[in-house]
């Protein structure tokens, strides 16, 4: 999860928030707690292999299946924090994040 449109979705450092989460029936869920009200984005990826890492070929290409959130389209890019981001008020927000193999 992250609060940070400049670190969105790669600078590891900059996570606000870091969850794993077992798949089950094809399901994960993913429960942040303590945000304060604001613009947030999510990078979901299925570490596959169990390496604690998103894996890429030599052409920066995913190797594993990865989702943001509002389903932002990673075309030959990752989205921008505008096209992945959700506004948090307060109240609970729950959303769905596909995710793309």
């Amino acid at each position: 999860m992250f609060n940070d449109a400049e670190a969105f979705p790669r600078n590891g450092d900059k996570v606000l928030q870091h969850i794993w989460a077992p798949i089950h029936g094809g399901k994960a869920l993913c429960s942040f707690t303590g945000l304060a009200p604001g613009k947030y984005a999510a990078v979901v990826y299925h570490d596959e292999n169990k390496n604690g890492k998103f894996d890429q070929n030599m052409l920066g290409m995913p190797k594993e299946g990865y989702g943001f959130t509002r389903d932002a389209a990673a075309l030959f890019s990752p989205p921008s924090f505008d096209a992945a981001s959700v506004e948090y008020t307060g109240v609970p927000l729950y959303t769905v994040v596909n995710i793309r193999y």
